[in-house]
Protein backbone atom coordinates (compact mmCIF):
# COMPACT_ATOMS: atom_id res chain seq x y z
CA UNK A 1 0.00 0.00 0.00
CA UNK A 2 1.03 3.75 -0.93
CA UNK A 3 2.83 5.44 1.61
CA UNK A 4 2.06 8.91 0.55
CA UNK A 5 0.01 11.73 2.05
CA UNK A 6 -3.57 12.55 0.96
CA UNK A 7 -3.83 14.90 -1.99
CA UNK A 8 -3.73 18.67 -0.47
CA UNK A 9 -7.21 18.86 -2.70
CA UNK A 10 -10.25 16.07 -2.50
CA UNK A 11 -8.17 14.62 0.82
CA UNK A 12 -9.17 11.18 -0.13
CA UNK A 13 -7.09 10.08 -3.10
CA UNK A 14 -2.85 9.99 -2.14
CA UNK A 15 -0.79 12.53 -3.98
CA UNK A 16 0.95 11.48 -6.82
CA UNK A 17 4.58 11.67 -5.70
CA UNK A 18 6.45 14.37 -6.20
CA UNK A 19 2.89 16.19 -6.87
CA UNK A 20 0.80 17.40 -4.17
CA UNK A 21 -2.71 16.75 -6.02
CA UNK A 22 -3.75 13.19 -6.76
CA UNK A 23 -3.97 12.52 -10.61
CA UNK A 24 -7.42 13.23 -10.68
CA UNK A 25 -7.62 16.65 -9.24
CA UNK A 26 -3.91 17.79 -10.96
CA UNK A 27 -6.17 17.41 -14.38
CA UNK A 28 -8.31 19.72 -13.27
CA UNK A 29 -5.72 22.09 -13.25
CA UNK A 30 -4.28 21.02 -16.72
CA UNK A 31 -4.95 23.07 -20.11
CA UNK A 32 -8.70 22.32 -21.30
CA UNK A 33 -7.67 20.71 -24.29
CA UNK A 34 -5.73 18.61 -22.22
CA UNK A 35 -8.69 17.41 -20.01
CA UNK A 36 -10.99 16.98 -23.13
CA UNK A 37 -7.74 14.83 -24.45
CA UNK A 38 -8.02 12.48 -21.25
CA UNK A 39 -12.06 12.62 -21.50
CA UNK A 40 -12.25 11.20 -24.95
CA UNK A 41 -9.07 8.84 -23.55
CA UNK A 42 -11.61 7.62 -21.39
CA UNK A 43 -14.48 7.18 -23.87
CA UNK A 44 -12.70 5.55 -26.13
CA UNK A 45 -11.82 2.72 -23.67
CA UNK A 46 -15.19 2.03 -23.41
CA UNK A 47 -17.30 -0.34 -26.33
CA UNK A 48 -20.20 1.53 -27.45
CA UNK A 49 -22.66 -1.74 -26.53
CA UNK A 50 -21.08 -0.95 -22.94
CA UNK A 51 -21.90 2.95 -22.75
CA UNK A 52 -24.80 3.76 -20.04
CA UNK A 53 -27.08 6.90 -19.40
CA UNK A 54 -27.42 8.78 -17.07
CA UNK A 55 -29.70 7.62 -14.68
CA UNK A 56 -31.50 7.58 -10.84
CA UNK A 57 -29.99 3.60 -11.19
CA UNK A 58 -26.38 4.27 -11.91
CA UNK A 59 -26.61 8.35 -9.92
CA UNK A 60 -27.45 5.79 -6.35
CA UNK A 61 -24.53 3.78 -7.22
CA UNK A 62 -21.79 6.56 -7.84
CA UNK A 63 -19.21 7.01 -4.96
CA UNK A 64 -19.12 9.05 -2.44
CA UNK A 65 -18.77 13.17 -3.72
CA UNK A 66 -19.29 11.88 -7.31
CA UNK A 67 -21.57 11.65 -10.02
CA UNK A 68 -21.72 9.93 -13.32
CA UNK A 69 -21.05 11.71 -16.38
CA UNK A 70 -22.70 9.61 -19.47
CA UNK A 71 -20.66 12.03 -22.43
CA UNK A 72 -17.23 10.46 -21.13
CA UNK A 73 -18.78 7.36 -19.13
CA UNK A 74 -17.15 8.12 -15.66
CA UNK A 75 -17.31 8.92 -12.08
CA UNK A 76 -16.23 12.49 -11.76
CA UNK A 77 -15.81 14.83 -9.05
CA UNK A 78 -18.77 16.47 -8.06
CA UNK A 79 -16.70 19.57 -8.19
CA UNK A 80 -16.23 18.92 -12.06
CA UNK A 81 -19.82 19.57 -12.86
CA UNK A 82 -21.34 22.90 -13.09
CA UNK A 83 -24.79 23.59 -11.34
CA UNK A 84 -27.60 21.19 -12.23
CA UNK A 85 -25.22 19.88 -15.05
CA UNK A 86 -25.12 16.41 -16.45
CA UNK A 87 -22.13 16.58 -17.93
CA UNK A 88 -18.56 17.38 -16.79
CA UNK A 89 -17.05 20.83 -17.42
CA UNK A 90 -14.62 19.62 -19.73
CA UNK A 91 -17.29 17.68 -21.58
CA UNK A 92 -19.49 20.64 -21.36
CA UNK A 93 -16.56 23.15 -22.87
CA UNK A 94 -15.78 20.40 -25.48
CA UNK A 95 -19.40 20.61 -26.75
CA UNK A 96 -19.85 24.26 -26.79
CA UNK A 97 -16.54 24.99 -28.31
CA UNK A 98 -16.97 22.38 -30.96
CA UNK A 99 -20.61 23.73 -31.96
CA UNK A 100 -19.36 27.34 -32.24
CA UNK A 101 -16.09 27.05 -33.99
CA UNK A 102 -18.13 24.52 -36.92
CA UNK A 103 -20.92 27.37 -36.85
CA UNK A 104 -18.17 30.53 -37.42
CA UNK A 105 -15.79 29.26 -39.08
CA UNK A 106 -17.23 25.43 -40.59
CA UNK A 107 -14.31 24.06 -38.96
CA UNK A 108 -15.08 20.54 -37.15
CA UNK A 109 -14.07 19.89 -33.82
CA UNK A 110 -11.87 17.28 -35.73
CA UNK A 111 -10.43 19.27 -37.75
CA UNK A 112 -9.15 21.66 -34.99
CA UNK A 113 -7.71 18.81 -33.30
CA UNK A 114 -5.94 18.26 -36.65
CA UNK A 115 -4.75 21.82 -36.95
CA UNK A 116 -3.42 21.74 -33.11
CA UNK A 117 -1.37 18.70 -33.29
CA UNK A 118 -0.14 19.78 -36.76
CA UNK A 119 1.12 22.85 -34.90
CA UNK A 120 2.65 20.50 -32.01
CA UNK A 121 0.01 21.86 -29.48
CA UNK A 122 1.75 25.44 -29.45
CA UNK A 123 0.82 28.65 -30.94
CA UNK A 124 1.59 28.72 -34.73
CA UNK A 125 3.41 32.71 -34.25
CA UNK A 126 4.82 32.47 -30.99
CA UNK A 127 4.95 28.95 -30.52
CA UNK A 128 3.69 29.36 -26.40
CA UNK A 129 1.33 26.49 -25.27
CA UNK A 130 -2.69 27.30 -24.40
CA UNK A 131 -3.81 28.73 -21.41
CA UNK A 132 -5.46 26.97 -18.51
CA UNK A 133 -8.91 27.86 -19.25
CA UNK A 134 -8.53 29.01 -22.62
CA UNK A 135 -8.29 27.92 -26.01
CA UNK A 136 -6.18 28.76 -29.02
CA UNK A 137 -8.59 31.34 -31.38
CA UNK A 138 -9.07 30.31 -34.63
CA UNK A 139 -7.65 32.65 -36.75
CA UNK A 140 -9.33 32.87 -40.69
CA UNK A 141 -8.62 35.67 -43.22
CA UNK A 142 -11.80 38.06 -42.87
CA UNK A 143 -11.94 38.30 -46.94
CA UNK A 144 -12.43 34.52 -47.70
CA UNK A 145 -13.65 33.03 -44.60
CA UNK A 146 -10.71 30.51 -45.04
CA UNK A 147 -9.16 28.82 -41.33
CA UNK A 148 -5.50 29.59 -41.23
CA UNK A 149 -4.40 28.27 -37.99
CA UNK A 150 -4.73 28.45 -34.27
CA UNK A 151 -3.11 31.32 -32.38
CA UNK A 152 -3.33 32.65 -29.31
CA UNK A 153 -5.14 35.96 -27.95
CA UNK A 154 -1.89 38.04 -28.12
CA UNK A 155 -0.91 37.03 -31.89
CA UNK A 156 -4.26 36.78 -32.94
CA UNK A 157 -5.49 39.94 -31.65
CA UNK A 158 -2.45 42.07 -30.63
CA UNK A 159 -0.12 41.09 -33.79
CA UNK A 160 -2.29 40.24 -36.28
CA UNK A 161 -4.88 42.48 -35.43
CA UNK A 162 -2.58 45.81 -34.92
CA UNK A 163 -1.18 45.16 -38.66
CA UNK A 164 -4.70 44.81 -40.16
CA UNK A 165 -4.11 41.51 -41.22
CA UNK A 166 -1.47 43.13 -43.96
CA UNK A 167 1.46 41.06 -44.96
CA UNK A 168 3.31 43.89 -46.06
CA UNK A 169 2.85 46.09 -42.96
CA UNK A 170 3.70 42.69 -40.72
CA UNK A 171 6.89 42.78 -43.49
CA UNK A 172 7.96 46.31 -42.97
CA UNK A 173 7.33 45.73 -39.06
CA UNK A 174 9.69 42.65 -39.55
CA UNK A 175 12.17 44.38 -41.76
CA UNK A 176 12.45 47.45 -39.33
CA UNK A 177 13.15 45.54 -35.90
CA UNK A 178 15.59 43.60 -38.12
CA UNK A 179 17.51 46.36 -39.59
CA UNK A 180 16.21 49.82 -38.76
CA UNK A 181 16.58 53.02 -40.03
CA UNK A 182 19.29 53.98 -37.91
CA UNK A 183 22.07 50.98 -39.00
CA UNK A 184 22.26 53.18 -42.63
CA UNK A 185 20.79 49.71 -43.74
CA UNK A 186 16.66 50.41 -43.34
CA UNK A 187 15.02 50.37 -46.76
CA UNK A 188 12.10 52.08 -48.19
CA UNK A 189 9.22 49.44 -47.80
CA UNK A 190 7.65 50.40 -51.41
CA UNK A 191 10.89 50.91 -52.51
CA UNK A 192 10.85 46.37 -52.10
CA UNK A 193 11.48 44.31 -49.23
CA UNK A 194 13.53 41.03 -48.35
CA UNK A 195 10.12 38.01 -47.55
CA UNK A 196 10.07 34.36 -47.46
CA UNK A 197 8.21 32.22 -50.11
CA UNK A 198 5.60 31.65 -50.79
CA UNK A 199 3.66 35.17 -50.43
CA UNK A 200 0.95 34.18 -53.18
CA UNK A 201 0.52 30.30 -52.12
CA UNK A 202 -2.75 28.71 -51.13
CA UNK A 203 -4.15 29.70 -47.85
CA UNK A 204 -4.16 25.85 -47.60
CA UNK A 205 -2.32 23.28 -49.90
CA UNK A 206 -5.00 20.78 -49.38
CA UNK A 207 -7.77 22.69 -50.75
CA UNK A 208 -7.66 21.14 -53.95
CA UNK A 209 -8.07 17.45 -51.80
CA UNK A 210 -10.95 18.58 -49.94
CA UNK A 211 -10.46 21.83 -48.67
CA UNK A 212 -10.61 20.44 -44.58
CA UNK A 213 -8.78 24.09 -43.56
CA UNK A 214 -10.18 26.34 -46.79
CA UNK A 215 -13.49 26.85 -45.18
CA UNK A 216 -16.79 29.22 -45.33
CA UNK A 217 -17.07 31.45 -42.35
CA UNK A 218 -21.23 31.18 -40.91
CA UNK A 219 -23.05 32.14 -44.30
CA UNK A 220 -20.35 31.44 -46.06
CA UNK A 221 -19.69 28.62 -49.13
CA UNK A 222 -16.35 27.19 -48.80
CA UNK A 223 -14.02 29.25 -50.48
CA UNK A 224 -11.73 27.61 -53.44
CA UNK A 225 -7.83 28.45 -52.53
CA UNK A 226 -6.71 31.54 -54.87
CA UNK A 227 -5.00 30.51 -58.41
CA UNK A 228 -0.92 31.30 -58.38
CA UNK A 229 0.03 34.58 -59.92
CA UNK A 230 0.74 34.78 -63.56
CA UNK A 231 4.44 35.07 -64.61
CA UNK A 232 5.97 39.18 -64.62
CA UNK A 233 8.28 41.13 -64.57
CA UNK A 234 10.60 41.46 -61.21
CA UNK A 235 12.05 44.79 -60.45
CA UNK A 236 15.35 45.22 -59.21
CA UNK A 237 16.39 43.42 -56.62
CA UNK A 238 16.86 45.52 -53.61
CA UNK A 239 20.01 45.01 -51.38
CA UNK A 240 20.43 42.31 -49.14
CA UNK A 241 19.21 42.82 -45.56
CA UNK A 242 20.43 39.61 -44.08
CA UNK A 243 22.38 36.42 -44.12
CA UNK A 244 19.59 34.24 -44.71
CA UNK A 245 16.27 36.13 -45.81
CA UNK A 246 17.31 36.52 -49.44
CA UNK A 247 14.31 36.09 -51.74
CA UNK A 248 13.26 38.95 -54.19
CA UNK A 249 10.09 41.26 -53.64
CA UNK A 250 8.90 44.18 -55.12
CA UNK A 251 6.74 46.61 -53.64
CA UNK A 252 4.00 49.35 -54.55
CA UNK A 253 1.85 51.47 -53.73
CA UNK A 254 -2.05 51.06 -55.09
CA UNK A 255 -3.64 54.63 -55.79
CA UNK A 256 -5.15 54.35 -52.24
CA UNK A 257 -1.55 54.41 -50.69
CA UNK A 258 -1.75 50.61 -49.94
CA UNK A 259 1.53 48.36 -50.12
CA UNK A 260 1.01 45.76 -52.93
CA UNK A 261 3.79 43.16 -52.66
CA UNK A 262 5.43 40.62 -55.41
CA UNK A 263 7.48 37.79 -55.00
CA UNK A 264 10.01 36.83 -57.35
CA UNK A 265 8.27 36.48 -61.07
CA UNK A 266 4.76 36.94 -59.65
CA UNK A 267 2.16 39.62 -60.10
CA UNK A 268 1.21 41.55 -57.09
CA UNK A 269 -0.61 39.97 -54.68
CA UNK A 270 -4.62 41.11 -54.62
CA UNK A 271 -6.11 42.22 -51.76
CA UNK A 272 -3.65 43.68 -49.70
Amino acid sequence: MSNAKPCIECHVRPKDLPRQRCTVCALRHEAIDVQVAECRRRLAMIPKPLRVKRSKAILAAAPAGTSWCAACQTFRDDVDFGKSATRCRACVSAKTHGAMIEKVYGLTPEGYDELLALQGGRCAICRNRPGKKKRFAVDHDHGTGAVRGLLCSNCNHDLLGAGYDSPPKLLAAWHYLTTPPATGLWVKPEDGLIAPEPVSASLSARGDAGGLFVVGGAGRKPTPPPLAATAATKPEHPAPLGPTMLLPVGASRDAHGAYRIYVDSAEPVPGF
